[in-house]
């Protein structure tokens, strides 16, 4: 079986504290990441003082162009950074099934205590075809008073990071850039192709749901991840019955379902 190891240098870091600070979040995390599909699975956790670096070993992406046959030689995991970069922006129905599954893992996260702080495309892998928040360097307890203000900036909040709605803020960009193909900088911008298909309906929705995660003004914030999940579900549905009239349930392992 092949898995990704992670190799932490203690030098690299600021300082001691930080380094065993991160190290107690990987431990932390590691358990956790075991019971969502939505996490990428840490296998792993070990260090080696002596040589001054602790390590994680995590279970492997799908391979760019091969998925799940792997040939170490030429192996490029696939992420939805790449995914974007080759399609531009994902049809709305991937855009919904991707919210689904990430933002259910951040409730799970978040209702152990943890937040994420760098959700971006880069970090979101595929396994099995699956989308998983990955990258979790800077999982860390949530509202901590000593927080430090990292991740990517252009995918974040500063004033919400460490925070649940600091990791909303970054799914909502993260959607935005996968349904209109547009470059995190021009939020909340829609290309004019887009424009034209508001009109009320499913994409309206699906944009109403973004705005909210990312609090802009005149929207009510999501208070939880849980309550920005019971908004994509219910899209979900509605435009699963428009394809197939006869659904009436919702998708397999979502609240509600059989």
């Amino acid at each position: 079986m092949y898995v990704a190891v992670k190799v932490i240098d203690r030098d690299k870091l600021d300082n001691t504290e930080c380094y065993e600070r991160e190290f107690k979040g990987i431990s932390d995390y590691m358990p956790i990441s075991l019971d969502h599909p939505g996490l990428v699975r840490v296998l792993h956790v070990g260090r080696y003082d002596e040589a001054g670096f602790y390590y994680y070993v995590m279970e492997l992406a799908d391979d760019e162009t091969r998925g799940q046959h792997v040939e170490p030689k030429g192996y490029l995991p696939r992420n939805l950074a790449k995914d974007l970069k080759k399609h531009l922006r994902l049809p709305l129905g991937e855009c919904v099934d991707l919210g689904l599954a990430l933002v259910s893992a951040l409730d799970y996260l978040h209702s152990r205590g943890f937040v994420h702080r760098d959700i971006k495309p880069s970090n979101i892998i595929y396994v099995k075809g699956s989308a998983k928040l990955a990258d979790i360097g800077l999982v860390t307890e949530a509202n901590r008073a000593d927080m430090s203000i990292v991740g990517t900036p252009a995918f974040m909040d500063k004033a919400l990071q460490g925070k649940v709605a600091g990791d909303l803020v970054s799914l909502g960009k993260v959607l935005y850039v996968s349904v209109t193909g547009c470059p995190v900088e021009r939020f909340p911008h829609l290309p004019s192709d887009l424009e034209n298909e508001l009109e009320g309906g499913p994409l309206s929705q699906f944009r109403t749901i973004i705005f909210r995660a990312c609090q802009l003004e005149s929207f009510q914030p999501y208070r939880s991840a849980r309550e920005m999940e019971s908004d994509l579900v219910r899209l979900h549905q509605e435009t699963s019955m428009k394809v197939n009239p006869g659904a009436d349930r919702a998708p397999k392992g979502l609240p509600g379902s059989a």
